[in-house]
C-alpha cells in the first residue's frame, strides 16, 4: 500500500473524533446554560418571596409600640404619633422620622426609635429637666427651666429641688443659663450659705448678690476659683463693701460705699 493510500485511509477516524468532541462540547456549553438559568429563575424567586415576606406577610407588619422613659412627657401624646405606623409593613417604618415627629413635643429633649423585629417599635424618651427657676416674663411665680432654657414647668412657688436664678433668659438665652449654673457649681459653701441669688445677663455678664446686699461681679464662668480667692482677699480687707469685682482676677475692684452688715466669709 502506498504512504498516499495510508493518509487517505487514517483521515475518517480523526473527522469522527472531532465531531464527537465538538458535540460533547455543545453539550456540556447547553448544560451550563440551563443551570445559569435555572440559578436566575431561583434567585428571580426567592426575590419576589423576600419582597411579599417584607410587604405583604401578616407577621412582618408592625404590631406594638413600646414607650419608655416618659414621666412628665404624656405618653398617650406619644402613642399618638407612633402607634400611626401600626399595620405597616416593618422595613418600611422610618426611625428617624418618628423620633423627629415625637421630638416636637414640647418637654421632649430626645428620641431613640427602634425596630424589634418581628413586629415592634420602641421608642425611648429623654425628657427635658428642670435645673434652675427663673423669674416668670410677668413677674408672678416661676419658671423650671433646662439647660437649654426651655421652660418644664410654671409654679407659682419659689422651688426648693433646683437653684433660683435671675436670669432673664428670653434676654441673655441659654448662654446666660448655663454660665450663673457653672459659676453656682464652682461656688465652696461658704460663699453659698451667704448667697441671696445668683443672676447673668450673657455668657461673661454673672453676678451674686449676697445676704447683707453686697454684690458680686463675678464676669465669665472661667477662672471662677481663683475669683473664689480673690473674693475672699477682698472680703477680709473689705468687709462692708457695697461691691465686690471679681470679673478680671488679676485686676479686682472694691466699691467702699457701706452695707449695713459687713460680709464674712467662712473658711471652706
Amino acid at each position: 500500500m502506498s504512504r498516499t493510500s495510508l493518509l487517505t485511509s487514517s483521515a475518517p477516524p480523526r473527522r469522527a473524533a472531532s465531531s464527537g468532541t465538538a458535540e460533547r462540547f455543545a453539550a456540556r456549553v447547553r448544560s451550563r446554560r440551563r443551570r445559569r438559568w435555572a440559578a436566575a429563575i431561583a434567585a428571580a424567586v426567592l426575590l419576589v418571596g423576600l419582597g411579599w415576606l417584607a410587604l405583604f406577610s401578616p407577621w412582618l407588619l408592625v404590631e406594638r409600640v413600646q414607650v419608655s422613659g416618659t414621666t412628665r412627657v404624656d405618653a398617650g401624646s406619644v402613642h399618638q404619633i407612633v402607634d400611626a405606623e401600626v399595620g405597616r409593613p416593618m422595613v418600611l417604618l422610618d426611625p428617624r422620622a418618628v423620633s423627629r415627629r415625637v421630638a416636637a413635643l414640647p418637654l421632649v429633649k430626645a428620641v431613640t426609635t427602634t425596630r424589634r423585629w418581628p413586629s415592634t417599635v420602641q421608642v425611648r424618651v429623654t425628657e427635658r429637666v428642670p435645673v434652675a427657676a427663673v423669674p416668670a416674663a410677668d413677674g408672678g411665680g416661676y419658671r423650671l427651666v433646662d439647660r437649654d432654657g426651655v421652660e418644664v414647668e410654671a409654679v407659682s412657688a419659689r422651688p426648693v429641688t433646683v437653684p433660683f436664678l435671675d436670669v432673664d433668659v428670653a434676654v441673655g438665652g441659654p448662654a446666660a443659663l448655663t454660665a450663673a449654673l457653672d459659676v453656682q457649681a464652682a461656688l465652696p459653701t461658704a460663699v453659698i450659705d451667704r448667697l441671696r441669688s445668683i443672676g447673668a445677663t450673657s455668657r461673661d455678664g454673672v453676678w451674686l448678690s449676697m445676704d447683707n446686699r453686697a454684690r458680686v461681679i463675678w464676669g465669665s464662668a472661667e477662672a471662677s476659683a481663683e475669683k473664689v480667692a480673690v473674693l475672699r482677699a477682698l472680703v477680709t480687707a473689705t468687709p462692708a463693701a457695697a461691691l465686690y469685682d471679681v470679673s478680671a482676677p488679676t485686676a479686682p475692684a472694691v466699691s467702699r460705699r457701706s452695707v449695713r452688715e459687713p460680709l464674712q466669709l467662712a473658711a471652706g
